[in-house]
């Protein structure tokens, strides 16, 4: 996305609290839960990726 468009500065991510594999492999890859927070449906992670961060970590 970030590639695709550069007018990206962040990508973000609302992945339910209760799937812990998937929200480490998002803090694997560079995202940080800025908060939780609850929907009518589900409780969720609010997760973030910054575009400098992206380009730091994976160089191209």
């Amino acid at each position: 996305m970030f590639i695709d468009d550069p007018r990206t500065e962040r990508l973000v991510g609302v992945p339910g609290i209760d799937h812990v594999r998937h929200i480490a492999y998002m803090h694997r890859m560079g995202f940080y839960t800025l908060k939780e927070f609850d929907f009518p449906h589900k409780r969720a992670a609010f997760t973030v990726m910054e575009r400098e961060k992206f380009f730091n970590d994976f160089r191209f």
